[in-house]
Parts: structure tokens; sequence; C-alpha cells
């Protein structure tokens, strides 16, 4: 946390991971520690299945609300229903006939409305007035999907204006409407923006990607894939959350048992990272529901303080850690 905290030039930090990781829950405690050392934090919301509202136990909206108890933490749901019809946001102002024009032209492109609904809330948010956003992002697949929509408009325009079928699409568009040049215009803007916003992704000091897992193995191998897909485009992550670690194992059998194959895959997270300069965060499995203020302040201090540790086995090489079987798995996924 500290690396995340210390870097005053960071505005946007995107957490992930496979469902049920706690994603949203490290989100929230990600918060309230940055509302302490900054002006002020909003929390966004991108996961269509929305858990804001219900991790601090009051009703936010598609606009920015303050969280009770706080006077400069914010949080926000973005309405992934709402696309095209505030595309003129997107693309500026047009007449109307126009704009249901190229609004009805627009839809038939297969994934168009997410994309243009994802531009438009990052065209909101580089505007808006926070020191830093942290985006509750939705699943790993869903997340790399939104992350990847604005370079895949601007290289399928791209593409379009380059081939043959660009005067295609100019013919097309001049059989209903003298509108051509405004549309030219109106896509030249939008590739604009799309250029801004793949400027801030990529900018390590500007943005960071925050994997969540725990130590399991389908948990574990998405998240390698996950961070592999980020590098690809660009996006710097440094910093990684391992959650729900089993600490105390008393005489429980099951615990024991579960604790045994954490480690398996604790030390198969130390062996992949700690060569790549990460800072990994352990959190361990806690006895109370992490609900409400008081429970997400609690587990935002193990988020900044924590002092739990997990045995590693650094004297030893990644083949004698896993067993051969689980080896030749790793080695086809990642490689």
């Amino acid at each position: 946390m500290n690396k995340i905290i210390n870097n005053k030039e960071l505005k946007w930090i995107f957490i992930s991971g496979k469902g049920g990781v706690g994603k949203t829950t490290c989100s929230c405690s990600m918060g309230i520690q940055l509302a302490k050392h900054r002006e002020n934090v909003l929390i966004i919301s991108t996961d269509p299945a929305h858990n804001l509202s219900d991790a601090f136990g009051q009703k936010f909206n598609s606009n920015p609300g303050l969280v009770n108890g706080y006077n400069n933490l914010y949080c926000m749901e973005h309405d992934t229903n709402e696309k095209f019809e505030k595309i003129d946001e997107i693309l500026g102002t047009m007449p109307y006939k126009e704009l249901k024009t190229f609004t009805d032209v627009m839809k038939g492109m297969p994934g168009i409305e997410e994309a243009l609904g994802y531009i438009s809330l990052m065209k909101k948010t580089s505007k808006m007035k926070y020191s830093v956003i942290i985006f509750d992002s939705s699943p790993t697949g869903h997340a790399l999907k939104l992350l990847s929509y604005p370079e895949m408009i601007k290289n399928s325009y791209e593409k379009l204006i380059q081939s043959q079928l660009s005067s295609m699409f100019t013919m097309f568009v001049n059989s209903f409407t003298n509108m051509n040049n405004r549309v030219q215009n109106k896509l030249d803007v939008l590739i604009e923006k799309i250029n801004y916003i793949n400027d801030k992704l990529t900018d390590c000091c500007h943005t960071v990607f925050v994997p969540v897992c725990i130590p399991e193995f389908l948990s574990v191998f998405e998240t390698e894939r996950m961070i592999q897909e980020i590098y690809r485009m660009g996006i710097d992550s440094n910093t990684m959350i391992v959650n729900q670690i089993i600490e105390n194992e008393n005489n429980c059998s099951l615990c024991v048992s579960r604790r045994k194959i954490q480690n398996k895959y604790i030390d198969m997270i130390d062996a992949l990272y700690t060569d790549l300069d990460f800072d990994i965060i352990y959190l361990p499995l806690q006895p109370y529901e992490i609900r409400k203020t008081s429970g997400l302040n609690t587990f935002s201090e193990l988020l900044y303080t924590s002092e739990y540790s997990v045995k590693r086995k650094k004297d030893k090489d990644l083949d004698k850690i896993l067993d051969d079987s689980f080896n030749d798995v790793m080695t086809k996924c990642f490689t």
C-alpha cells in the first residue's frame, strides 16, 4: 500500500480478479486508506452486479455520493445500460435528425453500445476533480474487455478508413443524408478522446492495475493470465492482494488441510512475482463479515499495516515446490 499511497501522481486505480475473491471489499478498504492521505477519493463500480451499496450499507447511484461518516470519500455505481441515451455527450452536439441517423448506424456495430458507454464513463472521470479514482471492476474477463474497448474502436476505425470499405461507408452515409463531413468530424473527435484515454491508461504514473486473488488453483492461474494481458495493453501493475488466507489452524483438520493447499499456491505466487518487483499484500481470512463502515475500517487497517507474513520457501526452486503434473499445466498456461 505504501507504493500506492506515496505515488501522489496516481489518479486511476483499477481493482479486478476472479469472482468472489473480495474485489469490492479491497476497493472500499483501499479507498478508506487513501482518503486519509488524499484531498478526496472516489470509488466507481463498473461491475454490472454492483456491490458498493451493499458493502457500505447505503444506496449509491450513477452520481458520486458521499460515504456516511466521511467528508472526502465518495462512491458511484456506473449504469452499464446507459449507453446511447447520452451519445451526444461523447460526440458533441449535432442536429437531432442527424444525431438519430448517426446513432442508428453506430448501433449496428457489434459491441459498440457497451464500448461507447465505457468511453463515456472514462471521459467523465477524466474531468472529475478527485485526487484519485478507484475502479471496482467486474470479474477478470469483463474487466479486460472494458479496458480493451478504446483501443479496439480506434483500431477498427483506422482499418475502416484505410480499406476499400472507406468509400462504401461514405456512400452508405450519403445515401440517406448529407452529413458525411459531420460524421467524419465527430468520429475524429471520438478517436481523439480515445487516444487521450489510452494515454492515461498506459501512463504508469497515472494508472495502476491491482489484481486480487485467493491462494487457489483457478484464481492464481486466472490472475497470471490477467497480468500478462494487462502488460500486453501497456498498463502498469506492481501490487497484488492475496486474500482469505487461513492463519490460525488450531486443531481444525479442515483448516490444516486447506492451509496446506494454500501454502502451495502462496509459494507459487512468491516465486512468480518476487523477481518482478511486485508488492504482494497477504490478508488473512477474517472471522467476521466485512460490511459497513465498522467492518471495512478494521479490514482497511489490515490492508495498510498488516504484519501477517507467509512462510516462504525462497531457497527452493519453483520446480521443486510444485509436483510434476501441476508444473506441466503451469508451463502450458504461462508460456
